[in-house]
């Protein structure tokens, strides 16, 4: 009677409701698929994102609803913090061109913990032997893992994400 049509109403309003963060979030990662830190992308959006702002529209988050999420998280761990931050705006570029209504990235300005300060601890030599032995007690993937850390003075993450044709396992005679 209004002249307008209830079917196209109700079709707009469920794609309204599909540009949520976590509707959007699947396609997000699908764009993201081939990346090594897949999954500790997807963990983050899960473990810190998706509970606070989640089932908002993606284009209603705001920098200071950013900034309150980044300061929650930091306030438990800072260098998490830092993450979050850091996926969520890699998201938001992701989806800005997908967002009618959002003129910019809201992670842009929003407010970010200080980077952490670098470690000076290094263990002594006495302490790279203990952990040596210790070793000895436990399982693969760990024993050989750590060890290859100790020799080879790589970031863990370098080496927890290596693949095997990163290594030359010729044998000295071979070559």
């Amino acid at each position: 009677e209004a002249g307008s049509d209830p079917s196209k109403e109700t079709k707009k309003s469920r794609q309204v409701a599909a540009l949520t963060v976590r509707n959007m979030l699947p396609d997000y990662l699908a764009f993201k698929a081939g990346r090594r830190r897949i999954d500790e992308t997807e963990r983050i959006f899960n473990r810190n994102i998706l509970p606070e702002i989640g089932d908002r529209l993606a284009d209603s988050v705001t920098r200071g609803d950013v900034t309150r999420l980044v300061d929650k998280v930091a306030r438990k761990a800072p260098v998490q913090a830092r993450n979050v931050c850091a996926q969520l705006s890699a998201f938001y570029t992701w989806a800005l061109p997908r967002l009618d209504r959002l003129d910019s990235n809201p992670c842009r300005d929003a407010g970010r913990p200080p980077a952490p300060k670098a470690r000076d601890r290094v263990l002594s030599d006495r302490e790279l032997a203990v952990l040596w032995d210790a070793l000895g007690n436990e399982h693969e993937p760990w024993t050989s893992a750590i060890r290859l850390l100790i020799l080879t003075g790589q970031r863990r993450n370098e080496v927890y994400s290596a693949e095997w044709v990163e290594f030359d396992t010729r044998s000295e005679e071979h070559t």
